[in-house]
């Protein structure tokens, strides 16, 4: 019995934790990108993204080389070999990944962090019914009684937050809400069904999405002239903005 007891609470814990430790990581991130996005007009949006996907390929490669073979192996951290098949193949989500970075910071531009977590639960009925229609997953009435109460939440609490910021959420914040919700959607969606072709282990997500993210991002920054503009910021100076893009290149 206390066998039992233990196996239960091992395994409960180590749900738990990851839970937790996303959770923690999401409301840092949205901080922190909404500190940055606040610069958008002066520090451009593309670059912050190229920084970010660029420290996260550097951090895989640091925790390759210091992990433990043994670390690894119990981590499922092992990285994947590099092949142009699997790059092709990564390639739908990390187009769909750069849209909901860039229509994520936008949204933070136009709104405050509180409206756009309220509003975000919507990404959550959105991904519900395409499990549903793409993988067979099944919706029980719970869950469904649970997306009704998301979908009211978010109701309420939108019309709360207007009215007590003076109805700041205009046609553009709205547009760019409903893309980052898409965005969120298929990007989470498009994961499970690129992981199933491709087999790649989580860290082995992470580590194609940085690869073949930056790459796009670089070309993106020069083809439209922002590489420049961002290079020669003198707020990249600032101790506040280093520390958020800092923050949020390690976290993200």
């Amino acid at each position: 019995m206390s066998g039992s007891r233990t196996s239960m609470s091992s395994v409960n814990l180590s749900q738990v934790v990851p839970c937790l430790a996303y959770s923690c990581c999401s409301i840092m991130m949205m901080l922190l990108n909404k500190s940055l996005a606040s610069r958008g007009g002066k520090i451009p949006l593309s670059c912050v993204m190229l920084v970010q996907n660029l420290a996260t390929l550097i951090l895989v490669h640091i925790f390759d080389s210091c992990l433990a073979t043994e670390a690894k192996a119990r981590w499922r951290m092992n990285l994947p070999p590099l092949r142009v098949q699997t790059c092709l193949a990564w390639l739908p989500v990390n187009l769909i990944f750069l849209v909901m970075l860039f229509s994520g910071f936008k949204t933070l531009q136009l709104v405050t962090v509180s409206l756009v977590s309220v509003c975000k639960n919507i990404t959550n009925v959105f991904t519900t019914f395409g499990d549903r229609m793409l993988f067979g997953e099944p919706v029980s009435f719970e869950v469904l009684i649970a997306l009704m109460l998301m979908i009211i939440a978010a109701y309420l609490g939108a019309s709360d937050e207007l009215r007590l910021d003076g109805g700041r959420f205009n046609m553009q914040a709205g547009f760019w809400m409903t893309v980052n919700c898409l965005a969120t959607s298929a990007y989470g969606l498009q994961i499970k069904l690129s992981q199933k072709q491709t087999g790649l282990s989580p860290y082995g997500c992470t580590f194609y999405n940085a690869l073949v993210a930056t790459p796009l991002t670089f070309l993106w920054t020069i083809w439209n002239g922002d590489l420049l503009k961002f290079l020669g910021n003198v707020e990249l100076l600032e101790p506040q903005y280093l520390f958020s893009l800092t923050m949020s290149s390690l976290i993200g």
